[in-house]
């Protein structure tokens, strides 16, 4: 039932934003979900072309979407429900943005940003270890797309979550990432020493 929801409020959005002409993708846990992955997610994370106060202008109140106001400048929250006294609303619906115009390069498939890049980020800079499951299922699955777009993967990037997590070594490789070069230009670079994520990080990755 809550993933029924979960589906139901990203066609929601997904109308939303179509309708006023606005360059979108959805992505993180739901969308390695939606496109068969093994993941669960308690929220529909979105990405678009388009500021804050914009997605606030064009979501807040429409489709039965409400915002959230978390004092946020890297992203926007609502809450939707198909219910009048909003029972049951789907909490942390996240729209994330840029804070500019720059287009989503390709939203063919949910999450499958340039290459995977926003994972490959994540993995890098963080300890989920979802982020190396998602990276190893996308492989399995879009192996065609990824070798297509290894070129963008972000070496340094790779390199960290090679260190963070070795078995993306053999992703990396059949994909086609220069996976020594990689290991090379972070050999000197420590995890711990790594500074925490940013608000915004991962959002950016989805741009390399």
């Amino acid at each position: 039932m809550k993933q029924e929801r979960l589906n139901d409020a990203a066609i929601a959005l997904c109308r939303i934003l179509q309708a006023a002409g606005v360059k979108h993708g959805i992505f993180g846990g739901y969308g390695i979900g939606a496109l068969g992955g093994p993941r669960e997610s308690k929220d529909v994370d979105c990405i678009a072309s388009i500021t804050n106060a914009e997605v606030i202008a064009i979501v807040n109140f429409k489709n039965a979407f409400v915002y959230v106001n978390h004092g946020r400048d890297d992203y926007a929250s609502f809450l939707w429900s198909d219910r009048p006294s909003r029972e049951r609303a789907s909490p942390g619906k996240s729209f994330r943005e840029l804070g500019s115009r720059s287009a989503i390069r390709d939203a063919r498939s949910p999450n499958l940003d340039p290459a995977g890049n926003r994972k490959v980020r994540a993995a890098a800079l963080r300890d989920k270890y979802h982020d190396s499951a998602d990276i190893r299922w996308l492989e399995g699955n879009y192996r065609p797309l990824l070798i297509e777009r290894r070129d963008v993967v972000n070496l340094d990037y790779a390199g960290l979550a090679m260190k963070r997590y070795p078995e993306l070594e053999f992703v990396f490789n059949r994909i086609g990432i220069d996976v020594q070069a990689a290991k090379a230009r972070v050999a000197a670079v420590y995890l711990s020493g790594l500074p925490p994520p940013q608000n915004g990080d991962f959002q950016q990755g989805l741009h390399g």
